[in-house]
């Protein structure tokens, strides 16, 4: 019975190095039957030869050496049945289907009697393979009856992920990111001649991380603006909450003159500003004097938040929202004067603000289905989702959209071994800067359009400083 068996196990080993015009495996065949750990030790030896040939080539080209993937390795063994060695095409999609942190892979098969021989058709492989490719995996086969293997390569540009961190090292313009939002994973490509960007699910169709950059030009999400400074000031003791509120908004306005960000080569630079920097500059644009008013009112324990969206028809700006005894205030830190009198109750004087996110610092908020109809509701955990980007397992998560992964279809047709992503698995970035430019699919600011803090004499309502 196992004489039957060896022998037909023979006849295919020999069919298959016949097909490859050469018998000179057989006392490599010999050897693995006799001495299976030798043969392990080869494998290794054959992927570690293979593995310094491929950066050989590389680095004599001035690229950066690819790095062995476990991720990926395991991916290749453990399909390892299933994987068809002959079609590339079907290894590079189930590769990017499984593994989608992976933006571009190329695939390379060959077939021969013994290991160096095999080793030779990878070498034309290895001076080809794209500057962008990061990692490396290989899987190695052995034909039915043994005397011919079969070798699989695998490289790939695997992505990081998305952090303002990565943003700032600027190595790449792609990046990974799973939505908090739906779980859904996906590539996210930027543009690093935006200053500030939103990145939106392609899959729920929701925003769910906002960057915007500093005064020193690095990236930092939205809601680390707010990294709870206050003025070192004195309130009356008897002074009320509303009282306190009307205080704070008044000396925001008084040391904060509307100032657009400068210009650079016909480019607006929309840097945002901390609250210490606003003080100090004693100017600033919308987001930054909102950040400022935002940051000393939460220090004082209000609840509050920074909002940017659309204000009429003068497009994107930024204001603040607090709420407080069960009212809900909107206060501008560009114009409008605070009167004590007539509070801005939001449901009064804010028909004509459309927020589309919104930010304190405990996270980011953002609708919680997508493109959904403002009903003026700033607090509803049904109209907003709370995204902390830090922390995404702690998010809230919204309503709408799914987790399924959709299959790549698009192939790049100049180079066959190469796949790209389609649009369905890549997100969509958008700029907010919101004096300066659309947010969301906002319209632009209209040319001239200021919101100018002009200051009444003799008005000063400033809280005393401490000597």
């Amino acid at each position: 019975m196992v004489f039957p068996l060896l022998a037909g196990m023979s006849a295919a080993g020999l069919m298959a190095t016949a097909k490859e015009g050469t018998f000179d495996a057989w006392s490599s065949w010999w050897s693995s039957i006799t001495n299976p750990s030798k043969n392990e030790r080869s494998a290794d030896r054959f992927k570690a030869s293979l593995y310094d040939q491929v950066n050989y080539a590389r680095m004599a080209a001035k690229q950066t050496p690819l790095k062995i993937d476990a991720e990926l390795q395991k991916f290749l063994e453990r399909y390892e049945q299933d994987v068809p060695f002959d079609d590339l095409d079907e290894v590079m999609r189930s590769v990017q289907a499984s593994l989608p942190r992976y933006f571009r892979v190329s695939a390379c098969s060959a077939a021969r009697p013994n290991a160096d021989q095999l080793l030779g058709e990878f070498q034309a492989f290895a001076h080809k393979t794209e500057s962008e490719m990061t990692h490396f995996a290989c899987l190695l086969k052995s034909s039915p009856g043994g005397l011919s293997q079969t070798c699989l390569m695998v490289v790939g540009q695997r992505l990081e992920d998305f952090s303002p961190e990565q943003l700032n090292a600027r190595k790449t313009d792609a990046f990974f990111n799973v939505c908090a939002l739906c779980g859904h994973p996906h590539v996210c490509r930027v543009v690093y001649q935006q200053s500030s960007m939103t990145l939106e699910c392609p899959s729920c169709n929701r925003t769910y991380a906002v960057v915007a950059t500093d005064s020193h030009g690095r990236f930092r999400y939205v809601n680390e603006f707010l990294n709870g400074y206050q003025p070192p000031a004195r309130f009356p003791s008897d002074q009320s909450r509303i009282q306190k509120l009307f205080t704070i908004w008044s000396a925001v306005h008084h040391h904060c003159t509307y100032k657009l960000d400068p210009e650079s080569k016909n480019k607006k630079s929309d840097c945002w500003q901390t609250a210490l920097e606003t003080q100090n500059l004693e100017h600033g644009d919308c987001e930054d004097s909102s950040i400022f008013l935002a940051d000393w009112l939460e220090s004082q324990g209000f609840q509050v938040r920074v909002a940017i969206g659309r204000y009429g028809d003068m497009g994107g700006h930024a204001w603040c929202v607090v709420r407080l005894d069960g009212n809900d205030y909107l206060l501008e830190s560009t114009e409008s004067k605070p009167d004590l009198a007539n509070p801005p109750l939001a449901d009064v004087v804010g028909s004509r603000y459309v927020p589309e996110i919104q930010f304190d610092r405990k996270g980011i908020y953002v609708r919680s289905k997508a493109r959904q109809v403002w009903a003026g509701d700033y607090w509803s955990s049904k109209a907003w989702s709370r995204i902390e980007p830090r922390h995404p397992s702690l998010s809230i998560i919204g309503k709408g959209g799914d987790s399924k992964l959709s299959r790549l279809v698009s192939v790049d047709t100049k180079h066959a071994s190469r796949f790209y992503l389609d649009k369905s698995r890549l997100a969509v970035t958008q700029n907010p800067q919101p004096a300066t430019a659309p947010f969301a699919g906002l319209v632009n600011v209209p040319l001239g359009s200021k919101w100018q803090l002009q200051i009444p004499d003799g008005f000063d309502p400033v809280p005393q400083e401490h000597p």
